[in-house]
């Protein structure tokens, strides 16, 4: 979990000492303050017995709706998630899930859409798709339609349009190896 964890860190805007760019929700009890993105997760595994652990894609969404408010009040987005589920875990993947606005009543519908996406790209999608630089329908090959997993598959990866962006992965892929060597150093991951 901490080597898909680290992969998911925004290493492109930030410094490997800042604190994390993700909150990791793992149980249907949500916390009454505002929990602190971390980089590191702790080393004990207990975090695999949550209730949440295991649960759909719809049952999230339904746990998301139920408690947007709430969500909201600790600063955590109800319109745009990351699962790490799994085949996450297995596959060096997540599940980028963007809830689905309602333009008739000009609010969030209860609907969603969902990708796969490689760990270290995520942020990147995310982080796009929070701030509108970019739309659901350019990550997702809406061609293919929606898979047998209830995903769409993610169009990428993209080749960096020019010598600038192609530094910035090459600089952001040096951070995360860093990254990883030292969470394997201080024994938090294999």
């Amino acid at each position: 979990m901490n080597k898909a964890w680290i992969q998911l860190q925004d290493y492109e805007f930030t410094d490997t000492n800042d604190d994390g760019s993700w909150v990791l929700l793992t149980s249907k009890t949500l916390p009454s303050e505002p929990p602190a993105a971390t980089r590191l997760l702790p080393t004990d595994e207990s975090y695999q017995n949550h209730t949440l652990a295991g649960a759909t894609l719809e049952e999230l969404n339904s746990f998301i709706r139920t408690h947007e408010q709430q969500l909201e009040k600790l600063d955590i987005s109800a319109s745009l998630w990351v699962i790490l589920d799994q085949k996450a875990l297995e596959t060096a993947t997540c599940i980028l899930v963007e809830q689905m606005f309602d333009g008739d009543k000009m609010e969030m519908s209860d609907r969603f859409r969902a990708l796969r996406i490689p760990l270290p790209e995520a942020w990147g999608y995310y982080f796009n798709l929070d701030i509108s630089k970019m739309r659901f329908e350019e990550c997702a090959d809406f061609d293919a339609g929606v898979q047998e997993d209830g995903l769409y598959k993610w169009v990428g990866p993209f080749k960096p349009s020019n010598e600038g962006l192609e530094q910035c992965k090459i600089e952001r892929d040096r951070k995360m190896e860093a990254a990883l060597k030292a969470a394997r150093d201080l024994g938090h991951i294999d």
